[in-house]
């Protein structure tokens, strides 16, 4: 750096600091302080860092925070960093949320409006089906084997939800690769360039495989990421803030795009419906009956609410928790075989979990479809669907193997 002095330099708060502690970076003749990302880089412990790195920088700089939300927290160290009054600027649709006698005050929040939102209330073991046989085969309806010009981005809650998932959909015959925090950086790059369609043979061995057109990904990929051709968002685990779920569904909809974000909320999503529903009424959202009940009856807040995945096994949900399928109410859940039994259109679906042999069977009273998994080892990996038919089974030629 002491050859070739940069214009501008970009790295995290600790890394810079070390560099600095060393010699090796001098920030007094800094103009320009920008902290992107700004909400999740002080909720998450930041802040000391960034106010130190601050302090090393010339009185005189100019102070920019950029951020797609604005919590109380941000708004407190937006003031303390900027030496007089900051002014602030919206960028996009989130104006309409503004009180322009006082923007830092902001208490309404509010989605892109290039964003077409829905909730849909399903029990959380039936998540994947209706993902499988509803809103995939919806998201591509229009698009065959050889135009993959239409991108699905999934987000669920962890790194071992990303590889189950992933693994399903593959099996099954779906073009799905997952990204999250446990994989290597090379990984990382290699993931974006499938997704992205710009895969080279010559660069990687496994590249002669087709586009990916699904992605399945944590939270790593809610902020910062830019791909064009997302048409679709799908929250198969629900966010767990506000926030959470506008950066989700901000992938889509992007540079005067439309886009459309589907979220599933289901029986371990309860206790965040109370804080969701003036986000989504601010957004023009429907919002599903079930939904309204428990975000305003105290009782459908679970104290001890814990997430689920999918497939059955475990769960857990409020007492006295009813879902109106069909005409049919059926009980919270039901743990005998310590698994849960929800109706499925119609009661046909079932889920009948056997932790003794560490089995997930999925299964349809009418024997024309059965999805199953017999790792035998009860990480719910292996599954197959032995309808070859089934709707959203096949993708392009049954011989594309995905693994």
């Amino acid at each position: 750096m002491n050859r070739d002095v940069p214009d501008m330099i970009v790295a995290t708060p600790g890394r810079l600091l070390d560099m600095m502690s060393d010699g090796g970076v001098c920030l007094r003749r800094v103009t320009f302080f920008v902290v992107d990302e700004a909400d999740r880089m002080i909720l998450l412990g930041f802040w000391k860092q960034v106010k130190t790195v601050s302090q090393q920088i010339r009185p005189d700089r100019q102070c920019i925070m950029l951020s797609a939300t604005w919590p109380p927290e941000v708004r407190d160290c937006s003031l303390k960093l900027c030496r007089e009054s900051p002014v602030h600027v919206n960028v996009g649709d989130i104006s309409d949320n503004i009180d322009d006698s006082d923007p830092f005050n902001r208490e309404k929040q509010r989605t892109a409006r290039s964003v077409k939102q829905e909730i849909i209330c399903v029990p959380r073991c039936d998540k994947f089906y209706h993902l499988l046989n509803e809103l995939l085969p919806m998201c591509f309806k229009d698009h065959d084997n050889k135009k993959r010009d239409t991108k699905v981005l999934i987000f669920t809650s962890g790194k071992k939800s990303v590889d189950n998932l992933v693994g399903c959909l593959r099996k099954i015959g779906w073009p799905a690769v997952g990204i999250h925090s446990g994989k290597e950086q090379a990984e990382r790059e290699w993931i974006f360039d499938q997704f992205k369609g710009r895969l080279n043979t010559e660069d990687h061995s496994r590249a002669s495989r087709a586009e990916a057109v699904i992605l399945v990904a944590a939270d790593i990929m809610a902020r910062g990421m830019d791909f064009v051709s997302v048409r679709y968002v799908i929250n198969f685990d629900f966010p767990e803030s506000c926030e959470d779920y506008i950066h989700r569904i901000g992938r889509t909809g992007r540079a005067g795009h439309q886009g459309y974000a589907y979220s599933y909320f289901s029986e371990n999503d309860f206790w965040v419906a109370r804080e969701m529903i003036p986000l989504l009424k601010e957004s023009n959202v429907e919002i599903p009956p079930m939904m309204m009940k428990v975000a305003e009856d105290p009782a459908y807040w679970p104290r001890n609410a814990r997430r689920g995945g999918y497939g059955g096994g475990g769960g857990s949900g409020s007492a006295g928790s009813s879902w109106q399928r069909d005409g049919n109410e059926r009980g919270g859940s039901s743990s005998s075989s310590g698994g849960d039994r929800w109706g499925s259109r119609g009661g046909d679906w079932k889920n009948n979990d056997r932790r003794d042999n560490g089995r997930d069977n999925w299964s349809n009273g009418g024997g024309n479809k059965r999805w199953e998994n017999s790792s035998g080892d009860g990480g719910g990996r292996d599954w197959k669907n032995d309808n070859r038919n089934s709707r959203g089974g096949n993708w392009g030629s049954s011989r594309e193997t995905w693994k």
